[in-house]
């Protein structure tokens, strides 16, 4: 899909804020939730009135508020609630909001459509496997995403190859699907005091730390960054791999460095909520990823200028062999090969973390990402202005 303007010239000033819900249903904060969160910081900036709508308390709504952004949370209480859907639309309503846009909540556009939003919107975060390219649709799901498509006026793609599956895997309008890259502020950022945190980690501060800040699922391709381990540890014997994330393959990763023989060289850290720190004193961050849509964990390690080792999923962010390296999915070999390859060159590594903030700063930034989804907004409003 070509990139594109899109033509907002017939909207016409309002006079008063556009008023815009955006809707996530989980509390969490992993990339969906950050997606929203950063978006909605960032429209505070702009001539908006931003509330979020969330299905259950949780870190997300702390944040918000936090960042005095309006919250409204709506009890869930099964997958799909015909009370939530009135309840939603009511409140649409009620409010005069001019934007709904779900993230990725279906039954919120649905509620949206129903109460007469002017504009229904979606952003698809992850598809699914068929976009790495994996497999291709059935033919239920085929018929199911073109009857969720018919009450949405918009949708947005946070990865180029998800956009382009849109149109070609389920027949979406091109015309009315946009790629827009996930962003992230490019503000001030926590730092750690590395002795301090290793220690507090019991890990040698003297130890060269590789980072990854994962679900534990098949998807996250953690098994190969395992097994990678055992070549690393062949060339830098000190190396210390460091996992932060909670997920269903945990005891199986467990057995597998255990039977590999490098379990004393990688640290399960289970759910943290100082990423930041932890990557800030990172000698190296790897995400191997099998599938992807454009993932928050590494625009948290260009921001903070670290050299990233990922895989081809990753290479609409990572620019390989400048911002960091980009080795296939499943390839164990080639992710120990990376890793060395930065660590016996600190100077490369280093040179490749600052660019990655160069990348980060000129093409990811959150400013970037809530201009381009304004102008989708815009554009919707003109049609129905028209």
């Amino acid at each position: 899909m070509q990139e594109r303007r899109l033509p907002v010239k017939d909207f016409e000033p309002r006079c008063r804020p556009l008023k815009v819900a955006l809707v996530v249903g989980r509390s969490r904060l992993a990339g969906t939730e950050r997606h929203v969160l950063e978006l909605a910081k960032a429209f505070q900036h702009g001539k908006l009135e931003v509330t979020v709508v969330v299905f259950s308390e949780g870190l997300l709504v702390e944040r918000l508020r936090e960042a005095g952004i309006r919250v409204r949370v709506f009890r869930r209480r099964t997958r799909f609630d015909p009370l939530l859907l009135l309840r939603m639309a009511a409140f649409f309503r009620k409010n005069s909001f001019d934007v709904v846009h779900g993230h990725p909540e279906r039954i919120a556009c649905l509620a949206g459509k129903l109460a007469g939003v002017p504009a229904v919107l979606m952003t698809y975060h992850l598809i699914g496997p068929q976009s790495a390219g994996i497999g291709k649709p059935g033919a239920l799901l085929v018929l199911a995403e073109k009857i969720r498509a018919a009450v949405l006026d918009f949708t947005i793609a946070v990865s180029r190859p998800d956009a382009e599956f849109l149109v070609e895997g389920f027949g979406r309008d091109p015309a009315r699907v946009r790629f827009i890259a996930n962003g992230i502020g490019t503000g001030q950022v926590p730092r750690a005091d590395k002795e301090s945190l290793m220690r507090g980690l019991k890990i040698d501060p003297a130890a060269r730390l590789l980072v990854t800040a994962a679900r534990l699922s098949p998807q996250k391709g953690v098994q190969y960054l395992v097994t990678a381990m055992k070549r690393v540890l062949e060339e830098f014997p000190r190396a210390v791999l460091l996992i932060a994330g909670e997920g269903e393959l945990e005891a199986e990763l467990k057995g597998l460095a255990s039977r590999l023989g490098v379990g004393g060289n990688v640290v399960f850290a289970g759910y943290r909520e100082d990423i930041f720190e932890l990557v800030s004193v990172s000698d190296v961050f790897v995400l191997p990823s099998l599938w992807e849509g454009m993932p928050y964990a590494i625009l948290e390690a260009m921001l903070l200028a670290r050299p990233v080792v990922t895989t081809t999923v990753c290479s609409e962010v990572v620019i390989d062999g400048e911002t960091g390296v980009v080795v296939p999915p499943k390839d164990a070999g080639a992710l120990a090969a990376a890793i060395t390859t930065l660590l016996a060159r600190p100077e490369v590594a280093s040179r490749m973390g600052l660019r990655g903030r160069e990348r980060l700063e000129s093409c990811f930034s959150a400013e970037r990402m809530a201009a381009e989804t304004l102008e989708v907004y815009v554009h919707v409003l003109s049609g129905r202005k028209r």
